[in-house]
């Protein structure tokens, strides 16, 4: 079973629902020029043969909550933890959460 079928089934399994968008993102890493490229300086990025995927659907309350196939913990953010033109810490905590926790 491709992985694309894991985290799609996966989805249905914990929510209950079906996903309705499905992404992947391929990794990379910047052998030289970290932070360069929207200075006008030079990069030079390889390929790697890992992925983020994530599968989302349209929510109608502030709550979202974020599950990872590697990682018990259910992270639970809502559009309350922050203001206007500036993110509080625990949104920006769930981010990186989320991000890590979906890395394969």
């Amino acid at each position: 079973m491709s992985l694309k079928d894991t985290v799609t089934q996966a989805f249905v399994a914990y929510f209950g629902e079906k996903l309705q968008i499905i992404v992947r993102a391929p990794g990379r890493v910047n052998l030289i020029g970290e932070h360069t490229d929207y200075n006008d300086g030079f990069v030079m990025p390889m390929a790697l043969n890992r992925a983020v995927w994530i599968a989302l659907r349209p929510i109608n309350t502030p709550l979202a909550k974020i599950k990872s196939l590697y990682f018990e913990t259910l992270i639970e953010s809502s559009s309350n933890d922050y203001t206007k033109n500036k993110l509080s810490p625990p949104i920006i905590h769930t981010i990186h959460q989320s991000f890590r926790a979906w890395y394969c």
